[in-house]
């Protein structure tokens, strides 16, 4: 979770109401690339997430009014300090 935060919401305020939006992401707002297209977190399957590289999490409410604008970060070769990885571990938890 501290991975998730440090590289999705070092300033949640920034981007969303902050009072009103206390949790800027769930489930259905998170979507994995791979070479196949994008798939999202709540139908992906496994033999699809093995080969997803990106994951997208999209801000469905901005303080500018801006709907649907994603942060996207890529995989990288650490097995802890990635945030795909980290989204990847929450989203088979959940």
């Amino acid at each position: 979770m501290m991975l998730l935060g440090f590289f999705f919401l070092l300033r949640p305020g920034k981007y969303t109401y902050a009072k009103d939006n206390d949790h800027p992401f769930r489930l259905m707002d998170v979507s994995f690339q791979s070479p196949d297209g994008v798939f999202n977190a709540t139908t992906i399957t496994d033999e699809q997430l093995r080969t997803c590289t990106k994951v997208h999490l999209e801000f469905t409410d901005q303080k500018n009014g801006e709907k649907g604008e994603a942060i996207t970060h890529g995989d990288n070769d650490d097995d802890i300090v990635t945030p795909f990885k980290a989204v990847l571990r929450r989203v088979r938890h959940l």
